[in-house]
């Protein structure tokens, strides 16, 4: 596994201790497994151009995601 397929386990094991709910038990592998097999199609760096798309994370240099207009 490489480290943002860990983190997402991490995650959502830590969702697993948290929410105690029988579903969440079966929903994370379903969740990790998807994660996986959509990583392997995609490019590299997907995963941190995922976060930068939902707004946790922030590119140096780059526009924000929804900037319709750039000009150097």
């Amino acid at each position: 596994m490489e480290t943002d397929e860990l983190v997402i386990l991490l995650v959502l094991v830590g969702c697993c201790l948290i929410g105690k709910g029988f579903m969440i038990w079966l929903i994370t592998p379903t969740v990790q497994t998807t994660y996986i097999i959509t990583k392997r199609k995609k490019p590299k760096g997907f995963f941190k151009h995922l976060l930068y798309m939902i707004g946790f994370l922030n590119l140096n240099g780059y526009p924000e995601y929804f900037e319709q207009e750039f000009h150097e």
